[in-house]
């Protein structure tokens, strides 16, 4: 009797770690302040890359959108955001004690 011929299928495997974190007030609304401008970019992002294909066919490379996250820092009413994603505060204030 034979036996039916059986592929195995190799997969890549993902290890993840789940963290529950316990900030003080002043750190949940710091980070609060941090995500809400990290949600900001995003919307923008987006709406600049279809607006954008819209009228020419072609997307932005992440180089363009770079060159815009920098040139919206130079801009004095994007405070928020120059100050929550440009700034190395968010890296410093969160360091585990």
């Amino acid at each position: 009797m034979l036996l039916p011929q059986t592929t195995v299928c190799l997969k890549t495997l993902y290890k993840a770690i789940k963290v529950r974190i316990y900030p003080t007030s002043e750190q949940s609304q710091k980070l609060s302040q941090i995500m809400g401008a990290a949600r900001w970019w995003w919307n923008y992002a987006l709406n600049l890359c279809n607006e954008t294909y819209k009228e020419t066919g072609k997307g932005l490379t992440q180089i363009a959108l770079n060159k815009v996250l920098r040139e919206l820092k130079k801009i004095r009413g994007y405070c928020m955001v120059r100050r929550m994603l440009f700034s190395s505060f968010a890296i410093n204030y969160f360091k585990p004690n």
